[in-house]
């Protein structure tokens, strides 16, 4: 279930990099807002999320980023932004 939503997640901050036009090499940083599952996910992924989105830090917030995208990840809900790093 958990690489599941690391999946997910990927999949959706690889959409934003699209959306935002960004260089197929550039660098990123993650911020979200997600519940304790998508946390573990995340944390549990850590190495697999960066390699795919080339991310230099994704970092779980208290409250949604400046920005952030609202996605369902497998039912759970989370809000995603991303900025050059």
């Amino acid at each position: 279930k958990r690489e599941g939503l690391a999946r997910e997640f990927v999949n959706k901050v690889q959409n934003m990099r699209k959306t935002a036009d960004l260089e197929v090499t550039q660098r990123i940083r993650i911020d979200y807002v997600g519940d304790d599952e998508v946390q573990a996910a995340v944390q549990a992924f850590a190495a697999y999320i960066q390699a795919e989105t080339l991310a230099r830090e994704c970092r779980r917030r208290p409250a949604a980023p400046d920005g952030a995208t609202p996605w369902d990840l497998n039912e759970h809900a989370c809000q995603i932004a991303i900025a050059p790093a």
